[in-house]
């Protein structure tokens, strides 16, 4: 990850493991991202902004077709995942399962 504004390097990181905990790495992923942006969140806070849901439908459909797809792990349904999650965020933008498949 490099900072747009000036280039600076921010983060880098191989995650080369078994997928069969997908889920924990995501979670590490996005930890040692926020880590690298020294973003200061708590795990309980993180909880709850995973736990809050969504009402909107479409939005939990979209994200679980992702997941679906995702875990498949093939570039082809990793990019239909990502186009899933980015419509799911556009239905309902403060579901914050979205940001994290």
């Amino acid at each position: 990850m490099v900072d747009a504004l000036n280039g600076r390097h921010i983060f880098s990181e191989s995650y080369d493991r078994d997928f069969k905990d997908l889920l924990s790495v995501q979670d590490e992923i996005t930890m040692n991202i926020l880590s690298a942006l020294q973003v200061a969140i708590t795990k309980g806070e993180f909880a709850r902004s995973l736990a809050k849901g969504t009402k909107n439908l479409k939005a939990y459909l979209k994200v679980m077709q992702a997941q679906q797809y995702y875990n498949q792990s093939t570039r082809r349904l990793w990019f239909l995942a990502r186009r899933y999650v980015e419509e799911a965020i556009e239905l309902d933008p403060e579901y914050a399962t979205g940001y994290f498949v």
